[in-house]
């Protein structure tokens, strides 16, 4: 999925592409990699319903449970254009500001698709298309065949067809269906922002403060205390997080029915709790997120060390909620990690994007960075085996250099506030990042010139 923006805060102007199993995203501080997240995760999320009057007849999938039709391309066009229009007109949803910041921050945005029409629908042809969708207790496959934009679905589940009602399961469908095309080849996306280490600490008393909020303002407009306009902007301010956040929010919310899923991934959080945590992630009958370490009493989160609070929502995540396909965006991995176990949550990374998830990070981190070379470097070899036995590699966790992407967030010139997205050449070795390179550079010279004066100099 390839992507331009300009124009989005101090980012004047980027293309990248996130199709590749992971994207790296590197750059100082303030340069827009949040920002660009954010774009990311709301294209993915945003739903379209389109208008489907008269599109296709579902008679033959009632009588039969199995029918056939192509897909309208003027009806596929129209789902993606309108998807980057939701996106660029809910600026203040997506980034939780108001009307007035949303029109002097991003008067000036345009967000666009990098492939042309013809591109996109030759490309959509070329996609192979095959999941169920569920409505209203009924299971139905659709699937395409590369070489073609002809759709078929079929009943999977024992309801009777008859029961459903035509309309609403044809628009659920073509959403469907426009949605995997459009978003291909993710089927969700799923986001760690920077926040993550206090969504399970104060999502009660983020719940309960807002509860209380809307009780004490709509008794004071019941009693006509207050004017009705006053009412509604306190109203609208208490719910005023961004997108991520929210949607961070609703999960951690819904931990106690959520947890009744037991995903493909389980075994990748139960590694992060045994060689990151030292212990497991909890959640009890209240919906309370508690850590039980190896050794020792449980403890509500709030009180686990920084890494637990940091870690708990992806744990969480792949225990239940990761399914096969997904985008996993994550802002600075890093964050509370001690270099060891920066290494081995790469490792980890490494092992998910090669077992069908996929990933977008943003880091800061020289270590995560050369962990990454480290295994495109040995995904490159041929002959390995010895070299994975004598560093303690596992074979899953090398990376195919042509599976990564990587762009540099810089200002445009020295000194400027305004950036661009520059992408960085991923070879059989891995990458550089200059900014990062240079720092460390900086910091060696400095560091041999101080101990050479501490030695011979002034300073001794």
């Amino acid at each position: 999925m390839k992507i331009n923006i300009n124009n989005l805060g101090n980012l004047k102007q980027g293309s990248f592409d996130i199709s590749k199993k992971l994207t790296l995203f590197c750059g100082p501080n303030n340069t827009g990699k949040t920002y660009v997240s954010y774009i990311v995760y709301a294209l993915l999320k945003e739903r379209v319903l389109i208008d489907v009057t008269n599109s296709i007849d579902l008679s033959d999938f009632i009588q039969n449970g199995r029918f056939s039709f192509e897909l309208n391309r003027n009806s596929l066009l129209n789902y993606r254009k309108t998807r980057i229009e939701e996106v660029v007109s809910n600026m203040e949803s997506i980034f939780g500001i108001s009307e007035s910041d949303k029109e002097s921050l991003f008067s000036d945005l345009n967000v666009s698709f990098g492939l042309t029409d013809d591109e996109f629908i030759n490309k959509v042809i070329d996609e192979e298309l095959d999941y169920v969708f569920k409505w209203d207790g009924l299971d139905v496959r659709a699937m395409k065949e590369k070489g073609t934009l002809d759709i078929t679905i079929q009943k999977e589940s024992s309801k009777a067809v008859a029961a459903i009602d035509s309309f609403f399961l044809e628009l659920q469908m073509m959403d469907d269906i426009c949605e995997q095309l459009v978003n291909y080849p993710y089927t969700n996306a799923c986001i760690f922002p920077v926040e993550r280490n206090s969504i399970y600490t104060f999502n009660k008393e983020l719940s309960i403060q807002r509860n209380e909020l809307i009780e004490q303002m709509q008794a004071l407009k019941d009693n006509k205390k207050l004017g009705h306009e006053s009412v509604d902007k306190l109203l609208g301010r208490s719910t005023r997080y961004p997108l991520a956040i929210r949607d961070c929010l609703a999960v951690a919310n819904d931990l106690n029915n959520l947890q009744k899923n037991k995903s493909a991934y389980y075994a990748f959080a139960e590694e992060l709790e045994q060689k990151l945590l030292g212990g497991k992630i909890v959640v009890t009958k209240n919906g309370d997120v508690q850590f039980v370490p190896k050794a020792g009493q449980k403890l509500p989160v709030h009180l686990s060390a920084s890494i637990v609070k940091t870690l708990s929502s992806l744990t969480f995540y792949l225990k239940h909620l990761a399914k096969k396909g997904d985008l996993i965006i994550i802002d600075e991995p890093e964050m509370n990690l001690h270099p060891d176990a920066q290494v081995l949550l790469t490792r980890v990374f490494a092992r998910l994007i090669n077992s069908d998830l996929n990933l977008l990070m943003s880091t800061h981190s020289d270590y995560i960075i050369r962990e990454l070379n480290n295994l495109i470097s040995l995904g490159s070899m041929k002959n390995k085996d010895s070299i994975l036995k004598e560093l303690g590699y596992d074979e899953k966790e090398c990376i195919n250099y042509d599976d990564v992407s990587v762009y540099l967030f810089k200002p445009i010139r020295r000194n400027s506030k305004a950036t661009q997205i520059s992408p960085v050449s991923v070879k059989r070795d891995g990458f550089s990042i200059e900014t990062i390179d240079e720092v460390i550079y900086q910091s060696n010279v400095e560091s041999d010139t101080i101990s050479y004066h501490l030695e011979y100099g002034n300073g001794n």
